[in-house]
């Protein structure tokens, strides 16, 4: 008996439907004919009528499809389903997924602490090596520091002597926009 239940309200909503379209074709070919005078035929407020009843035809006929939907734009005609939108942000979590791959290629671990180290103002006590220099050099190089001053080259950093890194560069937009991606993936995999 429950089973008869659902199969009468599809029933019922198919019928309506269907009155509905008849009703909205009806009127529609009635107007092409001419059997509408002039004065009685399709407006703005009809056409608004029309577009209700096909609407209500679409949701009677498919119960489900306007839950499926995301927007809904009369004027521009746009209409997004949700499953289209799930799968653009599958896909860019795909991509995001590799780029968390292709980081720590892209920036070795040593040249990463040393942007967050500059974006938290940690900068004492770092002490000169070659290595140090090296990495300093690829950052300026690849755009993602700048240096202060024409007194302070990376060159100047001695092997063992202490010296603090912001006096002599501090990080371009580009290197506080990776700082912040860093910091996210950080975040992301803990």
């Amino acid at each position: 008996m429950e089973a008869a239940i659902p199969q009468r309200s599809t029933h019922t909503r198919r019928m309506i439907a269907i009155v509905l379209a008849a009703v909205a074709l009806a009127y529609t070919i009635a107007v092409i004919r001419g059997a509408i005078p002039q004065d009685r035929r399709i407006d703005a407020v009809h056409l608004g009528v029309l577009a209700l009843a096909a609407a209500a035809v679409t949701v009677l006929a498919s119960p489900g499809l306007f839950g499926r939907l995301r927007a809904f734009e009369v004027k521009g005609v746009k209409i997004e389903l949700l499953e289209h939108v799930r799968e653009k942000q599958l896909e860019q979590e795909e991509q995001l997924r590799d780029i968390r791959l292709i980081i720590p290629l892209l920036l070795p671990e040593e040249e990463r602490r040393h942007l967050q180290n500059l974006a938290r103002r940690r900068t004492t006590a770092y002490k000169g090596s070659e290595a140090l220099r090296s990495e300093l050099r690829r950052l300026r190089t690849i755009g993602l520091v700048r240096m202060l001053s024409d007194k302070h080259w990376i060159s100047h950093i001695e092997d063992g002597h202490e010296v603090n890194l912001a006096e002599y560069m501090d990080l371009t937009e580009l290197g506080k926009r990776w700082v912040k991606r860093l910091n996210e993936l950080d975040e992301r995999s803990h």
